[in-house]
């Protein structure tokens, strides 16, 4: 998108009449600005260098950059080349706004310390911001063990987040996403103990 900036072919947006004749990045442009008008914040992340749904695909391009992947990946970029072009994305917005291990019931207490240990001192120390983001459950789990203990340390250190996913459907086969939090009109919130819990975060 960044280094070939392709013009994008009308029915790709034709739902969107006024982005027709424009390139990738120009409509990328307006998609977050429309969106951050409309109140949702957007972070840019660069996952993999093709447009597609992350999971299941095995594009070889995964890493932030690829100048020692050689002809593995789809696109050539050194760092210096991965850098400028991230400064390109961002410059348009720059301002804004064990059984002791991770898959055991651990106590808060325990929890609470390793995310201190891990991440959360840098808040503490003032060291540097921190986002904890890609996190989420479905509608219905089976064991909210993890779930209670984080959005408890959350609300303790005032950590900023980002839930994911916010979609109704995961793009491939149209399957349910149980993770969404709107229902298939893209406006209905999906009312349960995330959104209670979530809501409450913000509240303090």
């Amino acid at each position: 998108m960044v280094m070939v900036n392709p013009l994008i072919s009308a029915h790709l947006v034709s739902a969107n009449e006024d982005l027709i004749g424009m390139r990738a990045l120009d409509i990328f442009i307006a998609v977050v600005e429309s969106l951050t008008e409309a109140g949702i914040a957007v972070i840019n992340n660069n996952h993999i260098t093709q447009a597609t749904w992350c999971c299941g695909a095995n594009p070889y391009d995964t890493a932030w950059y690829n100048n020692h992947i050689g002809a593995f990946c789809r696109v050539r970029q050194t760092e210096d080349q991965w850098l400028d072009n991230w400064h390109l994305m961002m410059s348009f917005w720059s301002g804004w706004g064990s059984l002791e291990g991770k898959y055991s019931k651990r106590s808060f207490e325990s929890f609470a310390a390793s995310m201190m240990d891990e991440w959360a001192y840098s808040l503490g120390q003032d060291i540097a911001p921190v986002w904890v983001g890609e996190f989420g459950c479905p509608h219905l789990p089976n064991n909210l063990h993890y779930w209670n203990n984080l959005m408890r340390f959350l609300k303790l250190v005032d950590a900023d987040f980002a839930y994911w996913a916010i979609n109704p459907k995961k793009p491939v086969n149209d399957e349910l996403e149980t993770y969404g939090l709107v229902g298939d009109d893209w406006e209905t919130p999906i009312l349960d103990y995330r959104l209670r819990d979530m809501i409450g975060l913000g509240k303090q």
